[in-house]
C-alpha cells in the first residue's frame, strides 16, 4: 500500500499534478486500484492492472485534465467504460458533479458500486447510448470528456448535443 501511494504521489509531481491530490484523495485511489483488480477478474475491465500502469496508464492520464475544469462544473464521461476518466476526477475534484455514461450495465453498475464503496457523491453513473441520453439531458452539462471511445467527429457528434452552450458578445 505505502509503495503505491508513494508511486502516485512521484507520478503526480512529475507531471506536474502534485497540487491535484492529498492523502485522501491518493488513499481512494488506491483503494479503486484495489476494486479494478478484484472486479477485472470476473469481467474484462481493463487489460491494464500492473501497479505502475495503473498509476501512470489510469490515474494521471485522468487527472491531467483536472487543471482545466472550472470549479462546480457538471461534467460527463462519455463512453465511461470501467470509469477512466470520471472516477478519478470524481476522487481528484470533489466539487464537481460527475455523470458517467455507458451502455454496457456490467460497467455502470461498477461505477456505481466503486463509488458506493469508496464514499464518493459527486459521480452518478448511467446505461445509455449518448444519442439517446442527450435527448433528455440537452445543454445539460458544462464539460464533455472521453477517452478512447471513437474517432473525433463522431466524438464530437456524440458529445456536443450534451453540453451547454456559450455565446460570448465582443465589443
Amino acid at each position: 500500500k505505502n509503495l503505491f501511494i508513494q508511486g502516485l504521489f512521484e507520478a503526480f509531481k512529475e507531471n506536474g499534478l502534485e497540487d491535484t491530490i492529498n492523502d485522501g484523495s491518493a488513499e481512494k485511489l488506491y483503494q479503486f486500484s484495489l476494486i479494478l483488480k478484484e472486479a477485472n477478474e470476473r469481467f474484462n475491465l481493463t487489460a491494464i492492472l500492473d501497479d505502475e500502469g495503473i498509476i501512470l496508464k489510469h490515474f494521471v492520464d485522468c487527472a491531467s485534465s483536472i487543471k482545466h475544469i472550472p470549479d462546480n462544473s457538471s461534467i460527463i464521461d462519455v463512453g465511461c467504460g470501467a470509469g477512466f476518466p470520471s472516477l478519478p476526477i470524481a476522487i481528484l475534484r470533489s466539487d464537481v458533479n460527475v455523470t458517467s455514461l455507458d451502455s454496457t450495465a456490467k460497467k455502470i453498475n461498477f461505477i456505481n458500486e466503486t463509488a458506493q464503496k469508496l464514499g464518493l457523491s459527486n459521480i452518478h453513473a448511467v446505461t445509455s447510448r449518448a444519442e439517446d441520453h442527450a435527448k433528455d439531458n440537452r445543454e445539460k452539462y458544462d464539460i464533455a470528456i472521453s477517452r478512447a471511445v471513437a474517432r473525433l467527429n463522431v466524438l464530437d457528434e456524440l458529445c456536443l448535443p450534451l453540453v451547454k452552450t456559450t455565446v460570448f458578445l465582443l465589443q
